[in-house]
Formats: C-alpha cells, sequence, structure tokens
C-alpha cells in the first residue's frame, strides 16, 4: 500500500510504501508511489494534489548612504549602523497582488544572531526602513520569512544578503 502522508495543513509531507493498510486521516491512499507530489497541497474536497502558488516579494530597490546593491547577486555591503530603504512588490503571474498586512522579517547572521523587524505591506507594494546596527554577514530567506507565517500566507522569495562592515 501507498501513502502520502499530509500534514495539519494538508501538505504533501512524505510518502511511503507499507505493508498493510492503514486508517489515519493524515494518510492519503496512492495508486502509485510518486515523490513528485512532496510539498503538494491535498484538496480532501476533490481528491486531488495540487501546487499552491504564493505571491513573490519582488525587490525594486534599495538605496542608502554609501551602500552598495549587487541586483544579480542580490547582496548589500554597508558600514554598520546604516539605514537602508527596501522597496518591493508582491506579485504573483507578473502582477501586482492587492494586499496589505504585517510580516515580522528575520534576519539571521552567519554566526547565529538574529533580528527580527516588522514590514509593512499596504496595496501590494513594499518601502520599508531598516538599519542595520551591527557589523555581519546578515541573511534574509524564503525560508526565514515563512517560517512563521501561516500556510496560505506565505511568499516566494530568492533572498538577500547584507554585509554588513565595520
Amino acid at each position: 500500500m501507498i501513502y502520502a502522508q499530509i500534514d495539519t495543513n494538508n501538505r504533501v509531507v512524505g510518502v511511503s510504501q507499507l505493508e498493510a493498510s492503514v486508517e489515519q486521516v493524515n494518510m492519503i491512499l496512492l495508486e502509485s508511489y510518486d515523490e513528485t507530489l512532496l510539498g503538494k497541497y491535498y484538496d480532501s474536497n476533490t481528491g486531488t494534489f495540487i501546487e499552491l502558488e504564493f505571491p513573490e516579494i519582488v525587490l525594486t530597490s534599495i538605496t542608502g548612504t554609501n551602500i552598495i546593491y549587487d541586483t544579480v547577486t542580490r547582496e548589500v555591503t554597508l558600514t554598520a549602523g546604516t539605514s537602508i530603504n527596501i522597496v518591493g512588490d508582491i506579485k504573483l503571474n507578473n502582477s501586482v497582488v492587492n494586499i496589505s498586512t504585517n510580516f515580522r522579517m528575520s534576519l539571521k547572521a552567519s554566526d547565529g544572531r538574529e533580528v527580527v523587524t516588522l514590514v509593512t505591506i499596504t496595496a501590494g507594494h513594499i518601502d520599508h526602513t531598516y538599519t542595520v546596527e551591527h557589523s555581519g554577514i546578515w541573511s534574509v530567506t524564503q525560508e526565514s520569512i515563512n517560517s512563521r507565517l501561516p500556510e496560505n500566507s506565505k511568499f516566494k522569495f530568492s533572498g538577500l544578503t547584507i554585509y554588513s562592515c565595520t
């Protein structure tokens, strides 16, 4: 018997082949072994697995005094204590999504430190100023943005690295 294991949000987190049948709400019987189902969502109304599209955070500019922003590598170099202004759009299928909300953005340093800043989205646009107070290599990833968001509120994000120098 082959099953897709789903989490509490109906997202497939495993595919297993078992010797016996099981009767559990988080185990969905499959016709064949299919690892491409991992990460997809199970629609219990239709009995199908679907790929949910999440809107993407698309950075349009990063500015500040004496900063260097490489749009190809998505790296910012600055002096500790510098304020940067991050501007972007929330897009789905190349169109701005008209949402307004706040989310906590976690910046993680390569040495394990973490800081959190509150980002506001207004009508699908982000215009956020943040002061990078401490030196280090700081990263914002899709995983760090989504780690504490509800499943239906997640974003795609290509990441950003900030090199804050003394």
